[in-house]
């Protein structure tokens, strides 16, 4: 399966909302990317660090938030590549859980062996 079947497929598995609706979203509010190898759904937000929560309004953006991310052959930092520009944050729930992960941008450049151009 390519990239956007696998994440459809978690999606139909694990959500009563549509893949197409979080995509739709994403097309107007966020980031989707999607290639045979990698499809990315992110958005701009506001993280406190302190709090660990993020905001999509009020304080100015300073974090990507992964919403949904699936590769096909590709290795993760593939996520980071195809994102637009470089935040001081990543941030991402695992399989949909309640808690946020938040790495700063450089951390995660070093764990998932992503150098940036």
């Amino acid at each position: 399966m390519i990239a956007w079947e696998k994440a459809r497929q978690w999606q139909l598995e694990h959500s009563t909302i549509p893949f197409e609706e979080r995509v739709v979203w994403h097309l107007v509010h966020g980031v989707v990317h999607s290639d045979p190898s990698c499809l990315v759904l992110a958005s701009l937000v506001s993280w406190d660090s302190l709090l660990k929560v993020p905001s999509l309004a009020g304080s100015p953006a300073n974090a990507w938030f992964i919403e949904m991310a699936a590769l096909s052959g590709a290795q993760l930092s593939r996520i980071m590549q195809v994102l637009p520009y470089q935040m001081k944050w990543i941030i991402f729930r695992r399989d949909n859980g309640f808690d946020f992960h938040s790495y700063s941008w450089a951390k995660m450049a070093n764990r998932v062996g992503f150098q940036s151009l």
